[in-house]
């Protein structure tokens, strides 16, 4: 049964310290007294007093105090809101509903609810976006019965990339107070210069401030109207777009494929090491996974990603990344195809690019009623164009990016992509006559010399099976 919601909702939300408490830690920093005793000291009219020189401290530069409240909230949001929210991934962790799961496999008839957002803008096409919801699902549940995948995957994972971003997931995140100001700020500068961004994340956002605490509410909103962006760590935030990224867009094709591009690279760190030196390195480092004399050379790659694989990457936060905003995506209009859908019988592909250019014809029409929650409709094969930059720590690293994504148990696209990153490497590594590296790059497996999964997951692994990382290093 599907359950039409207009807007974010908050299951549930908690604060772990008081605004009393924020104001006794911070008081402690220039006091000889510890916050317990200050806390104690403290009636309401110090309170209110010593509320202006927090702000007042904030805005001197001591933005730790707003790092200092962690807020923990579960919600139901759509897909496209989710992808925002991890955005922010620095200091802050998140469970969610994969989804794959949206349209459960489970027996239990109150769990078989879909949640699809459609916020009041869109609400004059509300039949006709169930109508395309429920067309979304029946064929998802129809390619379920004839997609052929490696025995490490599950055809849900390829069926579901045309579900579109309105579909509603489950998700559980740790954030604090800075992040909370990072996004209204935001939310300001995007209203200040006109820029597009969709009503169902604006209302999120001030939702959750109005969750907070009086106090704490009244703090972030002085704090976000007057604080620049730049105090912050650039996320790459998806309804922003990185200008680097659009320099790039053009190098790669509309093929409905998963590219990569190698823009610029420094091994220098590594050469200052000699060949001996380099071995020692690797030697010792696969007893632990840890290489980080490696750790100061850098790759910089444009790459060619659906959502789906977004919605993975993004949340690697060791990584610097950006894109190209979904409206500019949006704009390009391409969709990845997975491997699996073009081997399907002709028919069937048939049906598949005519779903997909439904969706584009219903977003085309959406837009005339809000440009800016259009976007809501759109399906997950969307491609984005992103720069990743990966440091030593994320190619050589036990769960850098490179060994957690080349994994045959990571999500499909995510580890083609990260695959072909991975052979780009080793080809600038043999060109720089820098050919021992190429021995821990890949997977973790090949870092350690060992699997680091539990063996019933990794059994049908083709690197398991024939045990390739355990040959002798150097040969």
């Amino acid at each position: 049964m599907i359950k039409i919601l207009r807007s974010a909702s908050i299951i549930d939300i908690q604060c772990n310290i008081s605004f009393k408490r924020l104001i006794s830690e911070t008081i402690s920093t220039w006091s000889k007294k510890t916050p317990h005793y200050i806390d104690y000291e403290l009636d309401e009219e110090e309170v209110e007093k010593r509320s202006s020189d927090i702000i007042a401290a904030i805005k001197d530069g001591y933005s730790s105090i707003l790092e200092m409240p962690n807020i923990h909230a579960s919600l139901i949001l759509p897909r496209l809101a989710t992808l925002a929210l991890v955005s922010y991934s620095i200091g802050s962790n998140f469970l969610q509903q994969s989804l794959r799961y949206t349209m459960p496999l489970i027996k239990e008839k109150e769990e078989k609810n879909i949640f699809i957002f459609i916020p009041n803008t869109l609400k004059n096409k509300e039949n006709k976006i169930i109508s395309y919801v429920e067309r979304a699902y029946s064929f998802y549940n129809e390619l379920m019965s004839e997609i052929q995948v490696l025995e490490t995957r599950k055809p849900e994972e390829d069926a579901r990339y045309h579900l579109p971003l309105c579909i509603g997931t489950f998700i559980s995140c740790s954030i604090n107070l800075s992040h909370i100001v990072h996004m209204l700020s935001t939310i300001r500068y995007y209203k200040e210069h006109s820029l597009k961004i969709p009503s169902i994340w604006t209302d999120l956002i001030n939702n959750l401030s109005d969750s907070l605490s009086i106090e704490y509410r009244n703090l972030v909103n002085v704090v976000s109207s007057q604080i620049k962006i730049g105090k912050f760590y650039p996320n790459p935030f998806p309804f922003a777009s990185s200008n680097f990224a659009k320099k790039i867009e053009n190098v790669f094709s509309k093929n409905g494929k998963n590219e990569v591009n190698l823009i610029s690279y420094n091994v220098e760190p590594i050469k200052k090491f000699t060949k001996d030196e380099i071995k020692n390195i690797i030697v010792e480092g696969v007893k632990e996974g840890n290489f980080r004399d490696f750790n100061d050379l850098f790759f910089l790659f444009g790459v060619k990603d659906s959502l789906v694989s977004r919605h993975q990457i993004i949340r690697h936060r060791t990584i610097q990344q950006q894109s190209i905003s979904l409206y500019e995506a949006a704009e390009r209009m391409e969709m990845i195809v997975p491997n699996s859908i073009r081997t399907l019988n002709s028919d069937k592909q048939k049906k598949y690019v005519e779903f997909l250019n439904d969706s584009i014809n219903l977003y085309e029409e959406l837009k005339n009623e809000d440009e800016n929650d259009a976007i809501i409709v759109l399906p997950s094969n969307l491609a984005m164009i992103s720069t990743l930059r990966l440091d030593g720590y994320n190619i050589f690293n036990f769960r850098g990016f490179i060994g957690n994504r080349c994994c045959e148990l990571a999500q499909a696209e995510t580890q083609i992509i990260a695959s072909m990153i991975n052979n780009k490497i080793n080809e600038v590594f043999i060109k720089e006559d820098l050919k021992e590296l190429t021995y821990i790059t890949h997977a973790n497996c090949f870092k350690l010399r060992r699997c680091p999964e539990l063996e019933q997951r990794a059994r049908y692994c083709t690197i398991f099976k024939q045990k390739s990382y355990e040959k002798p290093l150097f040969i």
